[in-house]
């Protein structure tokens, strides 16, 4: 009887054991499929880590990071709840806005009161006043800096 009930336990830990290694297993098998970072565009940036294509730096960033951050002016847009970055060219020539509400990237050139840019549809401005930035969209501001 004590070895009938030895050999059962054993038995049962051999079985849990077998059936947790086969269940990670499972489990990573699963997972690689999923792998964060695996999604790189065609600039070989990973837009789960955040990153996207800057045409003025010509490489990966974050819009995030150590850009001019302006703020929706319109809080009740949903579209527009997510802040709009903008970075400059090294010369100052151009500006890169990077929005949630649009495709891509827009780069504005420099004009005399700020910079702008136009789409097939709309015209887009980012001007400076009393160091207050504002982006235009044909004619209409819809992000201001603090």
């Amino acid at each position: 009887m004590k070895n009938l009930l030895i050999v059962f336990v054993s038995t049962l830990l051999m079985g849990s054991c077998n059936s947790s290694v086969s269940n990670s297993n499972s489990v990573a098998k699963s997972d690689s499929a999923h792998i964060v970072g695996n999604d790189a565009d065609a600039h070989a940036c990973k837009g789960s880590a955040g990153y996207t294509w800057s045409v003025i730096k010509n490489e990966c960033i974050r819009p995030w990071e150590n850009t001019l951050q302006l703020l929706p002016i319109n809080h009740e847009d949903s579209s527009a709840i997510i802040t709009a970055s903008v970075i400059f060219s090294t010369d100052s020539s151009k500006a890169e806005l990077f929005m949630a509400n649009e495709t891509e990237n827009l780069v504005l050139d420099k004009i005399e009161n700020g910079y702008a840019t136009m789409t097939d549809l709309n015209t887009f401005d980012l001007t400076v006043k009393d160091n207050i930035w504002t982006i235009t969209k044909s004619g209409k501001a819809i992000y201001k800096s603090k």
